[in-house]
């Protein structure tokens, strides 16, 4: 993973759009690659700091990331304070999230699903557009992350809440509502992550 995000840091910082990626193959697209994350938010930090300290610093910013969402996410189902927090530190050191380092764009990308799940769950309960909006921002966190399998599961998991919402919701929610929700989540996904979207779908 390291080669192609040196590649379109070097290239961005001198001032070229990184499109190609001339060193593999014959040469391979760049921007429509999704795993060098160059929409990805945090990287940014790549263009203003040395790279092998970014590198290391997102790494471990998105394990202690993952432990904070989860967290988030168990505090919104009321558990105490001790056990969203024990909840978070496992989560965060597991044996799961541990894997995946080896596979970069999944870490960066898993940590957003607990904030998706929140935030959709909030939606249901307060019919607040803001949420819904959240939401669609927060999906579109994974994909730009690199990791499109992510956010398929994210859809996934949303299926099955708008599905069964009384697992997680006291009051009912009607059928359209729900998956009109999941409708506005994809086009807002669809609208905020064109600009990575749409090279990869061309490539």
């Amino acid at each position: 993973f390291i080669p192609p995000r040196y590649l379109w840091v070097s290239l961005v910082k001198s001032f070229q759009m990184p499109l190609w990626n001339p060193y593999n193959s014959s040469g391979i697209p760049l921007l429509a690659t999704l795993q060098p994350g160059i929409f990805y938010p945090p990287h940014i930090f790549y263009l203003f700091l040395p790279f092998n300290v970014v590198w290391n610093w997102i790494i471990i910013l998105h394990f202690v990331f993952s432990g904070v969402t989860v967290y988030v996410f168990l505090k919104y189902l009321k558990a105490s304070t001790l056990a969203s927090f024990v909840g978070g530190t496992i989560f965060m050191l597991s044996g799961y999230l541990l894997s995946v380092h080896s596979l970069l764009p999944h870490l960066l990308a898993v940590p957003w699903l607990p904030l998706v799940v929140v935030s959709f769950l909030k939606y249901l309960e307060g019919r607040q557009l803001r949420h819904i909006v959240l939401t669609g921002i927060f999906v579109t966190m994974e994909f730009l992350a690199g990791a499109p399998e992510i956010v398929m599961i994210t859809f996934f998991v949303l299926g099955i809440i708008a599905i069964f919402p009384g697992v997680f919701l006291a009051e009912k929610v009607n059928v359209p509502l729900r998956f009109k929700a999941i409708i506005l989540i994809g086009v807002i996904f669809l609208l905020l992550s064109a600009a990575q979207l749409l090279p990869f779908y061309e490539l």
